[in-house]
């Protein structure tokens, strides 16, 4: 679901489609609601009954639980400063529309990365995960300066590009939050770090 929120953050700030970016509010509801039940869920279980191994796996799942309605969070931030953009009537440069893409891009494939690590308890992928958020990581400071380039040469919207640079900072915040994920394999696996 969260995968799918953020799709569509890059199809309605890209494409300037105003439903895409208000189907992110209602799958935000949805995942809110789906994070309470989980929770209730988890807390139910008793990690004294479970194995070691079980037991790091349930105390996991609450953090893994919270860092993906997180990365729904994130998401609706993206669609705050999208609408922001659109009813201002305010356009991205060619090259930052570029640039965002490619960020966002980096962001889901390092999300769904640290999604599978998880599922499989991909020790390998985990740490894939590390390196490819140290690109997101990256890429988000190369940004951050071809805009001040952009501004300096008065190629951009002031305004817009502002909206852009917070835009870079949320999708980096989604790659912090897949990190996590990706780290909470190892802490099912300690011997592997």
């Amino acid at each position: 679901m969260t995968t799918t929120m953020i799709r569509a953050c890059k199809e309605g700030i890209l494409k300037r489609d105003s439903a895409e970016t208000a189907s992110v509010g209602e799958v935000e509801e949805a995942v809110d609601g789906l994070k309470d039940s989980v929770d209730e869920f988890l807390d139910r279980i008793d990690g004294s009954a479970l194995s070691g191994k079980d037991e790091r796996r349930l105390h996991v799942l609450r953090h893994i639980v919270a860092d993906v309605e997180r990365v729904g969070d994130q998401a609706v931030n993206i669609v705050v400063r999208a609408e922001k953009l659109m009813a201002k009537g305010r356009v991205l440069s060619a090259a930052a529309a570029n640039e965002l893409g490619d960020m966002f891009d980096r962001a889901i494939e390092l999300y769904q990365l640290s999604l599978v690590a998880l599922e499989a308890e991909d020790i390998a992928q985990a740490r894939r995960a590390f390196d490819l958020e140290k690109h997101l990581d990256e890429l988000e400071t190369r940004y951050k300066a071809n805009h001040v380039a952009r501004l300096e040469s008065e190629e951009c919207d002031p305004e817009a590009g502002i909206l852009f640079v917070e835009i870079l900072h949320n999708l980096e915040r989604i790659g912090d939050h897949a990190t996590n994920i990706a780290g909470d394999v190892l802490v099912i696996h300690p011997a592997a770090d």
